[in-house]
C-alpha cells in the first residue's frame, strides 16, 4: 500500500459514513389513490425518507467540516475528493428533500413554503 496507511485508514473511514447515492423516486411506493390508509402510509414513507436524506446531510456536512480541518493542516488530495463528493451529494440530497417537501405539503393540502434545509 502507497502512502501513509494511517490517511488511507482515515479516508476509508470518511468513504464509509456516506450514504447511499442514486435512490430512484426515493425509495417509496408509488401513491395509491382512493385509499386513505395507504395515503397515511404513503405520507410517512416519504416523511421517513426525508428525514433519512436530512439526517445524512448533516453527517456529510459534519464530514466535510472535518475534512476540511484536516486540508487545513496541509493539502491532501484524497481530502479534497472528498469534500467535492460530499458536496455534490448534499446537493442531490437537497434537491430531494424538496420535491420530497413539496410532495407532502400536497398530501398534506398545505401550500409548500419552498424552502428547505
Amino acid at each position: 500500500m502507497k502512502g501513509n496507511p494511517r490517511k488511507s485508514k482515515t479516508v476509508r473511514q470518511y468513504r464509509q459514513r456516506l450514504p447511499p447515492v442514486g435512490l430512484s423516486a426515493f425509495s417509496v411506493p408509488e401513491r395509491m389513490s382512493g385509499d386513505d390508509d395507504a395515503s397515511g402510509v404513503h405520507l410517512a414513507q416519504l416523511e421517513r425518507e426525508k428525514s433519512r436524506l436530512e439526517t445524512a446531510v448533516r453527517h456529510l456536512e459534519t464530514s466535510n467540516a472535518e475534512l476540511r480541518s484536516a486540508l487545513a493542516q496541509g493539502h491532501d488530495s484524497d481530502y479534497e475528493q472528498a469534500v467535492c463528493e460530499n458536496t455534490e451529494v448534499m446537493a442531490r440530497y437537497r434537491a430531494m428533500i424538496a420535491a420530497l417537501a413539496k410532495e407532502i405539503a400536497q398530501l398534506r393540502g398545505e401550500q409548500p413554503s419552498g424552502t428547505w434545509l
